[in-house]
C-alpha cells in the first residue's frame, strides 16, 4: 500500500507540474473586458470635459472684460458680460461631450461598435414601424410636458445655460433647437443607453445598470430644471422611457427616436410661444 501511495503521489506531482499555470485575474480596465468601471469613468470624464470647457470660456470672458477696463468688483456688469458668453459656453461644452464620448467608444468599446446586436452598443436600426412608434411616444411625452408648463408653476425663471439661451431668442434659440433635436439625442443615447448601460450590465446586471443610468441621466440634466418640478419630472420620465426603448428593442436608435421627438416637441412649443 505504501508503494501505491508513493506512486499516486508521484503521479499527482507530475500532473501538477504538467498542468498549465492559472491565468492571472482579469484587469478591470482591460478594454476587452468592458464593464462598470469603464462606464462610471466614462460618465466622470464627460462631466469633467464639460466643466473644463465651460471654465475655459468663462475665464476667457472674464480676462477680456478686465482687459477692456471692466471692474471685477462690479458683479452686475460682470454677470452681464458672462451672459453674452452663454452661446460659446454651450458650443464648447457640446463639442467636449461629443469628442470625449467618441474617443472613449473608440478606445474602450470598438469591438462593441462592430457588434450589431443588442449585446453590443445597440448601433443598429430596428424595423421602421418600431422607431416611429417610439418617436410618437416621445412626442406625446413632450406634449404632456408643454401642457403642464402652461398651467403648472408658470413662474419659473431659473434654469441653466441651455434654458437661458432657449428663452433669449435669436441665434441662441436656433443653436438650442439644433442641439436639442439633432445633436444631444444621438450623443447622449450613445453615452448613457449605449456605452454606460452596456458596461454596467456586464458587471452588475440589467436592473442595477438601468437604475444607475437613469439616475445619472437625471442628475446631469437636473441643473437645467432645478426648482421647477414639472421639468424635473419630465426629465425623469424621459430617462425611464428611453431606457425602456433601449431594453425592449436592443437598439439606441429607438431610444434616440424617443429623445429627439421629445426635444423636437419642446422646440416647436418654444418657437410657437
Amino acid at each position: 500500500m505504501g508503494g501505491l501511495d508513493t506512486e499516486d503521489g508521484l503521479d499527482g506531482a507530475v500532473a501538477a507540474e504538467a498542468a498549465p499555470p492559472s491565468p492571472p485575474p482579469p484587469d478591470p480596465m482591460d478594454p476587452r473586458r468592458f464593464g462598470a468601471m469603464h462606464a462610471i469613468l466614462a460618465f466622470l470624464l464627460v462631466l469633467f470635459a464639460q466643466f473644463a470647457a465651460g471654465t475655459v470660456v468663462v475665464l476667457v470672458y472674464v480676462i477680456a472684460a478686465v482687459a477692456g477696463g471692466a471692474d471685477p468688483g462690479d458683479s452686475q456688469a460682470m454677470q452681464a458680460r458672462l451672459e453674452r458668453g452663454m452661446i460659446p459656453l454651450i458650443i464648447a461644452s457640446s463639442v467636449a461631450t461629443i469628442v470625449v464620448t467618441l474617443v472613449l467608444v473608440r478606445a474602450w468599446a470598438w469591438h462593441l461598435v462592430r457588434d450589431r446586436s443588442s449585446a453590443g452598443l445597440g448601433l443598429f436600426a430596428p424595423p421602421r414601424r418600431t422607431v416611429v412608434l417610439w418617436a410618437v411616444l416621445g412626442a406625446v411625452l413632450g406634449v404632456i410636458f408643454v401642457f403642464a408648463a402652461q398651467y403648472v408653476q408658470t413662474d419659473f425663471r431659473g434654469g441653466g445655460p441651455l434654458a437661458k439661451v432657449a428663452s433669449s431668442g435669436g441665434p441662441g434659440r436656433v443653436l438650442w433647437a439644433v442641439l436639442a433635436v439633432f445633436i444631444a439625442p444621438p450623443v447622449e443615447e450613445l453615452l448613457f443607453r449605449g456605452l454606460m448601460l452596456r458596461g454596467l450590465i456586464a458587471s452588475w446586471g440589467v436592473t442595477a445598470a438601468g437604475t444607475i443610468v437613469t439616475i445619472l441621466f437625471f442628475v446631469l440634466h437636473l441643473f437645467e430644471a432645478i426648482g421647477y418640478w414639472p421639468g424635473m419630472i419630465a426629465i425623469l420620465v424621459l430617462s425611464i422611457v428611453t431606457l425602456l426603448a433601449r431594453l425592449r428593442t436592443g437598439s439606441v436608435v429607438a431610444s434616440t427616436a424617443v429623445h429627439a421627438a421629445y426635444n423636437a416637441t419642446l422646440a416647436v412649443a418654444v418657437y410657437a410661444t
